[in-house]
């Protein structure tokens, strides 16, 4: 049995590798905590894992159980008997489910992002020259910059991915600050690029969102 703490964030509490190939979870109480297990994790030649993540401030209560092949049902009760007398040395446990108090964080920063950029990506589609495409383009730089700011360290909750969201809007932010840039150096390659990233930059913004 290997108990450890995570950096993982998301819903399924697990890495992005590891989320992907993991099987459907159950919830479950480990003591004090409210937890995930993941009871069929296969593990190549070393058989099956018996896997339990619990959201705790900051990080992923995790422990794994190997279960070799050959002897499956006789470890499974042990497994979660062990599991359930873990006791944490730091941090609060955090319950299972939406974390409510950031999705008003979210929505009023996001509110105050999409007012605030309205009109700026309207200046920038109609500007026709290159000190106006600069002065939009800055002007969303800020606006990106400023939600990426509001949102930093806005949870503790592991089970959000507060971080993914704020690294995309930083992202967006310095794509509109290269538009900018090219837009003052009349370069129409750089701007052609930073366009492209843009482009890019939005679409990130929304996957974050959309994981939420």
């Amino acid at each position: 049995m290997i108990p450890a703490c995570s950096n993982a964030t998301g819903p399924a509490l697990l890495s992005g590798s590891l989320a992907r190939k993991a099987p459907d979870p159950q919830a479950v109480e480990l003591g004090e905590l409210q937890a995930l297990r993941y009871p069929n994790f296969k593990a190549g030649n070393e058989g099956e894992l018996r896997v339990y993540v619990a959201p705790v401030t900051g990080a992923v209560a995790t422990v794994a159980c190997a279960l070799p092949d050959e002897a499956v049902g006789k470890f499974v009760a042990d497994c979660d008997r062990i599991a359930a007398s873990l006791q944490l040395r730091r941090g609060e446990p955090i319950p299972l489910g939406p974390d409510e108090s950031y999705e008003r964080k979210l929505d009023k920063a996001i509110a105050t992002l999409n007012k605030s950029t309205k009109g700026r990506a309207a200046a920038l589609r109609k500007a026709d020259t290159a000190a106006g495409q600069a002065q939009a383009a800055t002007a969303l730089q800020a606006a990106y910059r400023k939600a990426a700011r509001s949102l930093r360290g806005a949870t503790d909750n592991p089970q959000v991915s507060n971080g993914a969201i704020v690294a995309a809007l930083t992202g967006l932010a310095n794509a509109y600050g290269r538009l900018a840039t090219a837009a003052r150096a009349e370069d129409e390659a750089a701007y052609g690029a930073a366009r492209g990233r843009i482009r890019d930059g939005e679409k990130r913004v929304k996957a974050a969102l959309k994981a939420v």
